[in-house]
């Protein structure tokens, strides 16, 4: 799967290899009828307090360190309780496990205390690169 894609990106993409193909208007018309039908969710049930999905999203930000002016990417931690979809969100610097363990339950993150207060028995990655389920 490939990130940052348009309608406008695939139809440039399209005429270039089709010089002679669809206007940008009839492109878009007709990729709506294809896509129509296909379903892009999946219906799950959640038992209240049972799950939290953790994940990072986006490609990230620059951060820059004031005292330093070193620059570094920053992306959202985000922990959702799977049937009240209560949602926390932190910026952090690193994608790894003690970052994510850390916002989620370290001494320093009491700001992650409403996405905790779901008390949930499964914690899993909502990423299927990551994907792990383990109980607490």
């Amino acid at each position: 799967m490939r990130r940052h894609v348009t309608k406008m990106l695939l139809w440039q993409e399209y005429k270039e290899a089709t010089p002679d193909g669809l206007q940008y208007s009839q492109f878009c018309d007709k990729y709506l009828r294809w896509a129509k039908p296909l379903s892009a969710t999946m219906r799950q049930a959640h038992r209240a307090g049972e799950k939290t999905f953790i994940d990072f999203s986006g490609s990230g930000l620059d951060v820059v360190d004031p005292e330093t002016g070193e620059c570094r990417k920053a992306v959202l931690f985000l922990a959702v309780l799977g049937s009240s979809n209560l949602t926390y969100v932190e910026p952090v610097l690193d994608q790894d496990l003690p970052t994510s363990s850390g916002a989620t339950s370290g001494p320093s993150s009491t700001s992650a205390a409403p996405a905790r207060s779901g008390c949930p028995t499964i914690r899993g990655s909502a990423s299927r690169r990551r994907a792990s389920t383990s109980r607490s």
